[in-house]
């Protein structure tokens, strides 16, 4: 599974289409390796990161309870947070993606290919 974080600006917009790509075998390992990006949020449990985390996304109109099951409680975090626009679902890796299946650029790909002319 692999989720990009969007970063959020001070007004509260979104930069939608960057940010801090997260990969791992499922939700309960992409949520412990949310929770183990800082310091501040490494100490905590789990459901503490997760409760932590929607308080302060989560409008308080619309208050959230995570199922009571670790793993079906990460998926439910990692929905919530997709559906609030704060992260993104990306496609596993593939083939494609591997090192040796990637090209190199040639001139006609460069940014300057215009004007080598």
């Amino acid at each position: 599974m692999r989720i990009r974080i969007h970063p959020h600006m001070p007004d509260g917009s979104t930069l939608y289409g960057v940010g801090q790509v997260v990969e791992a075998h499922d939700a309960s390992s992409l949520v412990d390796a949310m929770r183990q990006e800082t310091a501040f949020t490494a100490e905590l449990t789990m459901a503490e990161f997760m409760a932590a985390t929607l308080a302060r996304v989560v409008p308080p109109e619309k208050p959230t309870e995570l199922p009571a099951d670790p793993a079906a409680a990460a998926v439910e975090f990692l929905t919530i947070l997709a559906k609030l626009g704060r992260i993104a679902f990306l496609p596993d890796k593939g083939p494609q993606d591997a090192p040796e299946a990637q090209t190199a650029p040639t001139m006609e790909d460069g940014p300057c290919a215009a004007k080598q002319a």
